[in-house]
């Protein structure tokens, strides 16, 4: 799959992130209608579904709320500065190729 638009946000680690232990989380956000994408269980995982992310419904682990609340803030200071400039048009996206931006 070829993403329309893809981009590093930061790169978070320590040993309190998760009561587990030391973790490393490289976090990125990706520009894609959600309904062309399927939301998708892992092995570790019991349910997923695409949620709105000002409004996640549910609390989230450990620190993803942070790193949540890290992404929607680059997206809007990108957009904010005009740096943002992708629309999905009502014509089918494809995501085996990279999106023309309007």
């Amino acid at each position: 799959m070829v993403l329309p638009h893809l981009e590093l946000v930061t790169t978070s680690s320590g040993a309190d992130r998760d009561p587990r232990g030391w973790s490393v989380s490289v976090l990125y956000y990706a520009l894609l209608p959600s309904d062309q994408v399927p939301a998708v269980a892992g092995d570790k995982t019991e349910a997923i579904e695409w949620c709105n992310p000002e409004r996640p419904g549910h609390r989230l682990a450990f620190d993803h709320a942070q790193l949540l609340e890290r992404v929607l803030a680059t997206l809007r200071d990108k957009v904010e500065r005009g740096g943002a400039a992708v629309a999905f048009s009502t014509r089918q996206a494809h995501l085996d190729r990279p999106a023309t931006c309007l």
